[in-house]
């Protein structure tokens, strides 16, 4: 798959999540269970791996400096003051960056590699792969959990509590 098939297939794999976490957006705080992420969590989390992960490793990688990976995580992290329609914003555009920066590079510059624990020699050019993969998982989960959304099930978790009162008008 040529440079751009690649970068069309992670604009629309980022489109599609997009569009889900509008449509849920004034319900933002909405979880599963108690021990799962909001829909504000994940949309967060989308936008930090985009910078901490495909954007870091595709500047990192194409200057020429072959760094060993080790599993990115950010559970645990506070994403609570985070609005979910800024990290929809902020994940467009730290992708946006990720596809200039891949269209400025050469054919050597693309196929420089690092190292990964969990997905071996990687190139720069993998890093789409990389992100389509990741957007899918999230994506499945999502629509996973819009089934519950959708029945009412689930909670209301708000920053500085556990449970949002009964009569928030939950889904």
């Amino acid at each position: 798959m040529n440079l751009e098939a690649q970068i069309s297939e992670m604009q629309a794999s980022q489109d599609r999540i997009c569009a889900l976490f509008f449509s849920v957006a004034n319900h933002q705080d909405w979880q599963p269970a108690p021990d799962e992420w909001s829909f504000r969590f994940i949309a967060a989390h989308m936008a930090q791996v985009e910078l901490d992960c495909h954007l870091n490793r595709a500047q990192v990688l194409s200057a020429g400096e072959k760094r060993h990976y080790t599993f990115y995580t950010n559970t645990g992290w506070d994403f609570s003051s985070y609005d979910i329609q800024d990290s929809i914003s902020m994940w467009r555009e730290r992708r946006n960056e990720v596809v200039m920066t891949l269209r400025r590079l050469d054919e050597d510059q693309l196929n420089m590699t690092g190292t990964h624990d969990h997905f071996g020699e990687f190139r720069t050019v993998d890093i789409m792969k990389m992100a389509v993969e990741h957007d899918k998982e999230h994506e499945d989960h999502l629509n996973e959990i819009m089934v519950d959304f959708k029945a009412g099930r689930g909670q209301y978790a708000y920053p500085g509590t556990a449970i949002a009162p009964e009569n928030d008008g939950a889904a």
